[in-house]
């Protein structure tokens, strides 16, 4: 329409105080377009011109953490619609692919395919490779505040929030049985909180950085077929 750029964001805060979070994305989403024109074939403008966000930073800040959200939702909607059968294919389709670590974010955000959509279930391939919307959007938020800290290097918030997706892309690793995806997401979560805290001592950088290295340093959970090594057989 004719919003700019600022009022789309402001739109989108709206919604995020109301915890309505696929609006927040949609506004946020808008706010990024505002400002960019698109011609139609006759070379006519196909709309009136507005002007963009003059902070595209907050708004990429602003839309990762909406995207969080939605992460966590879908993960509790999937973690409540899973039965057991579906446990015991997906435990089986891991274990009959080859094993091969995989950074995360290709791992989440390639999965799909240039070919493929995330549909309301996931296809075979798809769910072989532990892809879920929760998944997507985590990889969505990580790739948001990402771009944040890149439009705004100075800007702790942004940094937070990169530490906050790479903190729940690490869990999700976790509970995976991932080690290298733990690892990688850990390292980058703590350099993402010390940058956040050398530019703002005040703000509880550390001490979320803490809780979040405490969180993600427990054993990784046993595969199917695994016992724990205790030390006792030599």
């Amino acid at each position: 329409g004719d919003r700019s750029g600022h009022e789309l964001r402001e739109l989108g805060n709206e919604a995020v105080r109301r915890k309505d979070w696929n609006t927040a994305v949609s506004r946020y989403s808008q706010a990024l377009m505002a400002g960019v024109y698109i011609e139609r074939a006759g070379g006519a403008p196909a709309g009136p011109a507005v002007e963009a966000d003059p902070e595209p930073h907050k708004v990429l800040a602003n839309r990762s953490l909406a995207h969080l959200r939605l992460a966590q939702i879908h993960a509790k909607m999937e973690a409540e619609e899973a039965s057991e059968v579906d446990a015991r294919e997906l435990l089986a389709a891991a274990a009959t692919r080859p094993p091969k670590a995989l950074p995360p974010l290709p791992d989440l955000m390639e999965a799909v395919g240039p070919e493929e959509r995330l549909g309301k279930k996931p296809n075979a391939q798809q769910a072989s490779r532990g892809l879920r919307h929760s998944a997507a959007y985590r990889a969505l938020a990580f790739s948001d505040a990402w771009r944040a800290t890149r439009l705004a290097p100075a800007w702790a918030k942004a940094h937070a929030r990169w530490a906050e997706a790479a903190y729940e892309i690490g869990l999700a690793c976790w509970a995976r049985g991932d080690p290298h995806g733990v690892r990688a997401m850990r390292e980058c979560m703590g350099n993402a909180y010390r940058v956040a805290a050398s530019l703002e001592p005040g703000a509880g950088f550390v001490a979320a950085a803490m809780r979040a290295e405490k969180d993600t340093h427990v054993p990784l959970p046993l595969r199917p077929g695994e016992e724990l090594d205790d030390g006792s057989s030599g």
